[in-house]
């Protein structure tokens, strides 16, 4: 790895919630065990099943984790931004991956090798500790969802859908909201639980109540308080 990117990834991991209070030397040293990968757009990055060898912190890009069921329904668990790890479940237990993951757009990855990393989590458990608040967070993040797929209706749930990736995933324009990805209603549909018809028609009546807005695969949030009162009901 030349020297520019090498400074490209200590300063993606710098801003890591797991890795970003390493002194210099320590983060100079986790850069040595790692590799970069890049990925075209919609190309999978991992197979569930597959050897869970690393975890890998995203440099530029998203990645899509989803799995798909027996009839080819998929249902998306969570993207994952720049700065951001995923595979971190492989990493600790050396078992198959979970789920698939899939690049969402060109993408570039700082791969950490399982039998490199933990030694250095052994020594610095710190570090381990952060990992799993990580592991802990995005497993909360999965229970919400689960249990609004088990409880709610489906206006609810696709508009708790919608402010959860606009707090997540999207960017302030006065008092819009307009999410940073571009997100097929078909994977929109794997997020909430239900088929791209039936989140079609639900986005088609936002829109023309003026709650949001949808541009060549880009969604907008007008009106969030009044996706909050549908979300609530």
């Amino acid at each position: 790895m030349g020297q520019n990117r090498q400074e490209d990834v200590r300063r993606a991991l710098a801003r890591n919630a797991i890795f970003g209070a390493l002194p210099a030397q320590d983060l100079q040293h986790l850069i040595a065990y790692g590799v970069t990968a890049r990925f075209g757009s919609r190309q999978t990055i991992f197979h569930r099943g597959d050897p869970g060898d690393g975890m890998m912190v995203v440099l530029a890009g998203r990645v899509k984790i989803s799995n798909c069921s027996a009839d080819g329904k998929e249902a998306v668990l969570n993207f994952i931004d720049p700065g951001q790890v995923f595979g971190e479940i492989a990493l600790l237990d050396g078992k198959p991956r979970t789920a698939d993951a899939t690049a969402m757009e060109a993408t570039e990855l700082f791969v950490l090798r399982r039998r490199e990393l933990l030694p250095f989590l052994e020594s610095r458990p710190e570090v381990a500790i952060r990992l799993i608040e990580v592991l802990c967070g995005k497993l909360r993040h999965t229970t919400l969802m689960v249990e609004d797929v088990m409880v709610l209706n489906l206006g609810p749930r696709i508009a708790r859908a919608l402010l959860r990736l606009a707090e997540e995933h999207g960017r302030r324009h006065g008092n819009a909201i307009r999410l940073d990805m571009r997100l097929r209603q078909r994977e929109l549909g794997g997020y909430v639980g239900l088929s791209r018809e039936i989140t079609n028609r639900q986005l088609k009546a936002w829109r023309e109540e003026g709650l949001i807005a949808v541009d060549g695969g880009h969604i907008t949030v007008l009106d969030e308080a009044g996706l909050q009162r549908i979300a609530g009901e």
